[in-house]
């Protein structure tokens, strides 16, 4: 779980960048997400919550899921292109 351990490394001064560029941002317009300090209740979130519309999961960032589903689909579309 080394994203876990990067997400709860994080200092007061990175929390606060965060903070302020989620509700900057109008397209997320909220606070990043609590950590969950415990790892089984971070994979939880993580698997269960989504941060971004149109993703089922992925909290506290946009789904790998789904951006590496978008990526093949891309990457297909791509192919028909390629000669």
């Amino acid at each position: 779980m080394s994203f876990h351990h990067h997400c709860t490394s994080f200092t007061d001064q990175m929390m606060g960048e965060l903070n302020r560029s989620g509700l900057e941002d109008d397209a997320i317009g909220r606070p990043y997400p609590a950590i969950q300090v415990d790892p089984g209740q971070f994979f939880h979130q993580w698997v269960t919550k989504g941060e971004v519309r149109s993703h089922e999961d992925g909290s506290p960032n946009m789904s790998f899921f789904a951006v590496s589903k978008d990526v093949a689909g891309s990457l297909e579309e791509a192919q028909c292109f390629d000669g």
